[in-house]
C-alpha cells in the first residue's frame, strides 16, 4: 500500500515551514485494548518505540518490562525504555503482528516504527522525490511454495 508523506511543521529551521517525514497511522494492541497512533517509520531505529502514555492508555504496567537503553535520539543522550509485547495493525491491512516494542517518558518519542517488528515484518520502499513510500507485508511477498 502506498502512503504520502505528511508535512509537519519544522520547529528547527526558522526558514523551512514543513517538513515532509514518513508518517503511518497505526493502530496498537494489548490484550482487549487498543490504541491508534501516527508513527514516524525510522529506519534507523532498532525497535519500535512509543511514549509511556500510550503504554499507560493501553493498560500496560510499562516499568515491568525488560529495561533497554536506546543512543542517538535525543543528540547524544541515552533513553530508557520499557520492552513489552503487543500487537500491531497498518492502516490500509488487515493482519495484526506480533512485536516488542519500547516504552519510554523520553520527549524525544511519541511513536517510532523501527528495524525491530516493523521493518522486519514488512518491504518498505521510500520514494521521497515523489513524496511517497510503500509497505507491503513479508506474508504477501511470498510466493506460492516457499
Amino acid at each position: 500500500m502506498k502512503y504520502k508523506y505528511r508535512k509537519i511543521p519544522d520547529d528547527t529551521d526558522p526558514l523551512k515551514r514543513w517538513i515532509a517525514r514518513p508518517i503511518l497511522q497505526v493502530r496498537l494492541y494489548y490484550g482487549p485494548n487498543r490504541q491508534d497512533i501516527r508513527c514516524l517509520v525510522d529506519s534507523g531505529a532498532d525497535d519500535c518505540l512509543f511514549h509511556t502514555s500510550v503504554g499507560e492508555v493501553l493498560g500496560i504496567d510499562v516499568q515491568a518490562g525488560r529495561l533497554k537503553r536506546f543512543a542517538g535520539i535525543a543528540a547524544g543522550q541515552f533513553v530508557d525504555a520499557y520492552m513489552q509485547p503487543i500487537q500491531m495493525q497498518i492502516q490500509g491491512f488487515s493482519e495484526k503482528i506480533d512485536l516488542e516494542a519500547g516504552f519510554t517518558d523520553s520527549e524525544w518519542v511519541y511513536g517510532i516504527l523501527g528495524q525491530s517488528g516493523f521493518f522486519d515484518n514488512y518491504r518498505i520502499i521510500f520514494e521521497r522525490y515523489r513524496g511517497r513510500f510503500e509497505v507491503t507485508s513479508r506474508a504477501r511477498l511470498r510466493l506460492p511454495g516457499t
